[in-house]
């Protein structure tokens, strides 16, 4: 899993937003296989790029490659985002380090 800020990623044409209700975030799918993970209002960082997941996939002879995301789904009891590429491949993604740190970045400034 390769994870990047935004000042490295060129973001491709993208497929799918998905909010990540109740939360304060915002994911998206592109054709590069990029999930971009985003803050939104009412977060006090708002508007921010928070971080940047590759969907790699390693094929059977060790090659490491990625397929547009075609499919994109949140599990808001289990805190986990589930992806479709266009080859079939699936994958599950555990969000809850990322909620629970943008929770405890918003608990700062609970009353201002």
């Amino acid at each position: 899993m390769l994870i990047r800020k935004q000042e490295d990623t060129e973001q491709a044409e993208v497929k799918f937003c998905k909010f990540l209700n109740p939360y304060n975030l915002i994911v998206t799918a592109d054709l590069d296989g990029m999930l971009n993970f985003y803050s939104v209002y009412p977060a006090h960082n708002r508007n921010t790029h928070l971080c940047s997941v590759k969907d790699d996939i390693e094929s059977e002879v060790g090659t490491v490659e990625n397929f547009p995301i075609r499919s994109l789904d949140f599990d808001e009891a289990e805190r986990m985002i589930y992806t479709g590429d266009e080859m079939g491949n699936m994958h599950k993604w555990d969000v809850r380090k990322l909620i629970e740190n943008q929770e405890e970045e918003d608990s700062k400034y609970d009353g201002f």
